[in-house]
C-alpha cells in the first residue's frame, strides 16, 4: 500500500528501510547532522530536524518516533504530541516508544556520555495523548534488555473497540516488525509483516539515542 510516514530520529535508517520494504514512503529525519549525512550518502532524502523546536511539516499518514521522545522533557513531549497531531491527515497514526518508570535521570550508560531520559507510566502517557487530540489504539508493556518499555500506537478519530493482539512474546526494542506491525494494524500498512531478527546495536554519533 501507499502512505507517507515521517520518521523522527531515523538514526542509521534501519527502521525506515524496513518500512519502505513494506510499502509506505518514509521521510527520514534526525537531530544529528552525522546521521543525516550518512542517510544522504546512502542515497536517501533526509533532513536535520530538532523535534523540540523545528516544524514537522505534513500532512503525513503516520509519524514514527522510536526511542526518541524519551529524551525530551514532559513539557516538550506534550508539545511534540500537539505538533504531530497537526502534522497528520485525518485518521493519521502516531507510533512511539518510551522507557517505563518514574522521574527523570541523566546517564552515561551504553554510549559513555551524558544523556537525559524521561520515564513514563501508562496513565500519564494516556492522559497526554488524550489531551493533545490522540486516541490510544494500543499501549503495550514490553520487557527490555535493561529496563521495561512502553510501545504506543495512537491515531486521530475513532479506534476499533477490539484491537488485534500479538503473541505474548513481544520483540525487544530495536527489532524490526514490532511497532511497525502495530502501524499496519492501525491502518497505515495493510500487508502482512514478518518479524525478522534483531537489527544491529546502534552506535549513535548524535546527542540522542535509546
Amino acid at each position: 500500500m501507499t502512505g507517507i510516514v515521517l520518521e523522527i530520529g531515523s538514526g542509521p535508517g534501519w527502521d525506515a528501510d524496513y518500512l519502505e520494504s513494506r510499502g509506505p514512503r518514509v521521510l527520514r529525519t534526525d537531530g544529528a547532522a552525522a546521521f543525516v549525512q550518512r542517510l544522504q550518502a546512502a542515497g536517501h532524502q533526509a533532513r536535520l530536524l530538532d523535534v523540540r523546536v523545528d516544524a514537522l511539516g505534513g500532512p503525513y499518514d503516520a509519524v514514527l518516533a522510536d526511542a526518541v521522545l524519551l529524551h525530551v522533557s514532559r513539557e516538550q513531549f506534550v508539545d511534540v504530541l500537539q505538533r504531530a497531531r497537526q502534522a497528520v491527515a485525518s485518521g493519521g497514526v502516531l507510533a512511539i516508544t518510551l522507557k517505563e518508570g518514574d522521574g527523570e535521570a541523566w546517564t552515561e550508560a551504553k554510549l559513555g556520555r551524558p544523556r537525559h531520559f524521561t520515564y513514563w507510566r501508562e496513565p500519564a502517557v494516556r492522559a497526554a495523548l488524550t489531551d493533545t487530540g490522540w486516541q490510544v489504539f494500543s499501549l503495550e508493556h514490553v520487557a527490555g534488555r535493561v529496563a521495561p518499555w512502553l510501545f504506543i500506537i495512537a491515531r486521530t478519530g475513532e479506534v476499533p473497540s477490539k484491537v488485534p493482539r500479538r503473541p505474548a512474546c513481544h520483540p525487544l526494542p530495536g527489532t524490526r516488525g514490532s511497532i511497525e506491525a502495530r502501524i499496519r494494524q492501525a491502518g497505515v500498512m495493510t500487508d502482512p509483516i514478518d518479524l525478522p531478527a534483531a537489527r544491529p546495536a546502534s552506535t549513535n554519533p548524535g546527542p540522542l539515542g535509546p
